[in-house]
């Protein structure tokens, strides 16, 4: 599988990237921002243009989130928005958003673990099931990933994962599709609805939140200066 996305190396060779990002919920809502990635310490920046689903649905302005390599930070019309909990929303975006773009990448990570589980059928295919477990310290919260690799063209077709940041443990099913874009395969599109363990769903009564990746962009000349708070605009 890794073969076929490529590795986290030949990712990061490319640098960086920019790309709009848009997150749909089932009833149609939406949050859209303008990515920008550094992938030597992985730092994150958005500016947000559609906010129906935060940050700060109520409030108008410009909002302005990054990640430097060390904090995370936002802003609204410039002013930086300094609480506790403005900064844990700024850290969950900044790395998650990272995350899910490159996940097929990082699963190649350091501590990480890993557990086959054997073959389940779906869908008239028979695919082999790894469980992605997160060692003691490795990330900000010690997911589990249970991937569903097709056999037939060696990627994932969808995995189920928890979200233990906030307090989910039942899992969500998320389903992919690929683009490439400079030698790398990207899940371009994801969506994703509550499940079991076994990745069994109503197809008629799934609620499915969007994801959606467009106008991706490598190696745009960016430094680690663009992703620091006084470097916003």
């Amino acid at each position: 599988m890794m073969d076929k996305v490529g590795s986290y190396d030949k990712l990061s060779a490319l640098e960086d990237v920019s790309y709009t990002y848009i997150y749909r919920s089932p009833d149609g809502r939406e949050r859209v921002s303008l990515e920008k990635y550094l992938f030597d310490g992985e730092l994150s920046w958005a500016a947000y243009s559609t906010r129906e689903l935060g940050p700060y649905p109520d409030q108008e302005g410009e909002v302005v989130q990054g990640f430097d390599g060390t904090t995370a930070w936002t802003t609204l019309n410039g002013e930086l928005m300094d609480g506790e909990e403005d900064l844990q929303r700024a850290r969950f975006s900044r790395k998650t958003n990272f995350y899910w773009f490159a996940m097929m990448q990082k699963l190649a990570d350091p501590g990480l673990t890993y557990e086959y589980k054997g073959t389940q059928e779906v869908n008239g295919i028979s695919y082999e099931k790894v469980e992605v477990g997160f060692g003691d310290g490795v990330g900000d919260a010690q997911d589990i990933y249970l991937l569903y690799i097709n056999p037939e063209t060696g990627l994932v077709d969808q995995f189920l994962f928890t979200v233990k940041a906030f307090g989910r443990t039942d899992p969500l099913l998320m389903r992919v599709e690929y683009e490439e874009v400079d030698g790398i395969l990207l899940t371009v599109y994801r969506k994703y609805t509550p499940s079991n363990w076994e990745a069994e769903i109503d197809e008629d009564e799934a609620k499915w939140t969007e994801e959606i990746s467009e106008e991706v962009s490598f190696t745009n000349g960016l430094s680690k200066g663009d992703f620091a708070l006084s470097a916003e605009d």
